[in-house]
């Protein structure tokens, strides 16, 4: 009983310090530790934080973390949220970062698919996180998008033919690959290109 008294007291007590400096202490409830998932090569948090601020601070070392039973991970729904306001930022860091930040970002983006979750998978296959051929980015969310290589071809897709197609860049790394199939971004077949060219300029 004097257990479950103290795990009660913890529970409604503000004794965590936020990322942010100088901001007042918050509950256990009001805070987040993070998967090694969510961290940059530098061990940093992959996104930023947005309102409500869930971030604890850095100097606090991951097998005291893990003594606290009552402080939860990141949900998956509050880091879809990050990545969406990640994208529509004027620093993104799905749109910008290196190679070893984008594998990163995919395997933790990749999650749902690999745990079932239905819901956050149609979350993050809305996200506008496609970089196409005209350099405008779109989400994979009914729609259809295609590789920039045909399918069993080296030949890529030309342009011009009213199809979102990605960046030729876009699928070169193997965790981004692997999350954009499961997306939905397909590869286009020889014979389907083919037909579209003939209805477009057959017109004409």
């Amino acid at each position: 009983k004097v257990l479950t008294n103290i795990g009660k007291l913890l529970s409604e007590a503000k004794i965590m310090e936020p990322a942010e400096d100088g901001a007042p202490l918050k509950r256990l409830r009001e805070s987040r530790k993070h998967t090694l998932l969510e961290l940059d090569e530098h061990g940093n948090p992959i996104f930023a934080d947005i309102l409500p601020a869930l971030y604890i601070s850095p100097h606090y070392q991951r097998r005291d973390l893990e003594m606290l039973q009552s402080l939860s991970y990141t949900f998956m729904d509050e880091v879809i949220n990050r990545a969406r306001a990640d994208l529509g930022g004027p620093h993104s860091r799905m749109k910008t970062g290196n190679d070893d930040l984008q594998s990163r970002i995919s395997r933790l983006l990749t999650q749902p698919f690999n745990n079932g979750w239905l819901e956050r998978q149609e979350e993050v296959m809305k996200l506008k996180m496609l970089q196409l051929q005209d350099g405008t980015w779109c989400a994979a969310y009914r729609k259809a998008v295609y590789f920039s290589v045909l399918d069993e071809t080296d030949l890529t897709i030309p342009t011009g033919l009213g199809l979102n197609v990605l960046k030729p860049s876009a699928g070169l790394l193997p965790d981004k690959k692997h999350l954009m199939g499961l997306l939905g971004v397909k590869k286009a077949a020889l014979t389907d290109i083919r037909k579209t060219i003939a209805d477009i300029y057959g017109q004409y």
